[in-house]
């Protein structure tokens, strides 16, 4: 439940752990993981996979140059603000919602948990 406000740039893995709020953009080399309810206010983009847990809430876009995982309740984007979801292989629990566009260059998958 902690609130950052500015960029990050991590040249590693990152963990933004439950509750957290970014107001700014997220840059990490080594991927990233979003915990239950987290929030970044900006983008999120990685190398390696992004996965965002349950209820965790991205209002730019979510870049990939790998995959990227959507657990249950995820929001990226909102309809006032319409974002970018993209990655080469892009997976997502039923209740996540992408507003916008959403592009997996290979494989796609929406399951129920």
């Amino acid at each position: 439940m902690h609130r950052y406000h500015g960029s990050l740039v991590v040249t590693g893995r990152l963990l933004i752990g439950a509750g957290t709020v970014i107001e700014g953009d997220v840059k990490a080399r080594g991927g990233i993981v979003m915990g239950d309810h987290a929030r970044v206010q900006g983008s999120l983009c990685s190398e390696k996979q992004i996965q965002l847990l349950d209820h965790a809430q991205v209002a730019g876009p979510v870049v990939s140059e790998s995959g990227i995982l959507l657990g249950a309740g995820v929001q990226v984007g909102s309809p006032q603000a319409l974002t970018t979801v993209s990655a080469e292989t892009i997976m997502a629990e039923a209740g996540a919602r992408a507003h916008g566009t959403v592009w997996a260059r290979q494989l796609g998958i929406v399951w129920s948990a």
